[in-house]
């Protein structure tokens, strides 16, 4: 990030140094020949970062296959208990998300738990989910969003929210 303010500084610089050149400069041709000059400046400030970043590209993606190598798993089982584990975590933050937004709660005081039923990979099931909430969420707030977590999963599955004092964590 810091290196994408500092490029932006440094085009910024060159634009501003570059127009008071050509608002200084006499009339005439001389300005035409400034300004073509002047563009060119501005240009190749704003290619040079792009031209060291396609150099680099190689070594970015050698790294990020020998990381994804690493990462692959190897058996079937492996890749479906991958999948659930991201599918998982996608409806936790989902869950969060929906919780923090229609209530108005901090994600960092929402904790939500999924217990999945995976017996059959292709009808995953959410068997149990755990909402934990911290700090000043009332009583009737966490039945609300029990209710409504329960008609949203059609009540198929066991919804659990619980209420967490900030001295207790």
């Amino acid at each position: 990030m810091r290196e994408w303010i500092a490029y932006l500084g440094e085009v910024i610089m060159v634009t501003a140094v570059s127009g008071l050149f050509y608002h200084i400069a006499p009339e005439g041709a001389m300005k035409k020949h400034l300004h073509f000059v002047i563009s060119l400046c501005v240009l190749a400030a704003l290619a040079v970062p792009m031209f060291s970043m396609v150099m680099e590209l190689p070594e970015i993606f050698e790294r990020g296959f020998e990381d994804a190598e690493a990462e692959v798993p190897a058996t079937q089982e492996q890749w479906e208990q991958t999948l659930i584990d991201a599918g998982k975590r996608k409806v936790e933050a989902g869950i969060v998300s929906y919780i923090s937004e229609r209530w108005d709660i901090a994600p960092a005081d929402i904790t939500v738990e999924t217990v999945l039923d995976t017996e059959n990979p292709e009808a995953i099931e959410i068997r149990e989910i755990r909402v934990r909430l911290r700090g000043s969420v009332s009583a009737d707030t966490a039945a609300a969003i029990r209710r409504e977590l329960d008609e949203t999963f059609l009540g198929k599955s066991e919804i659990t929210v619980s209420l967490e004092d900030l001295e207790e964590s």
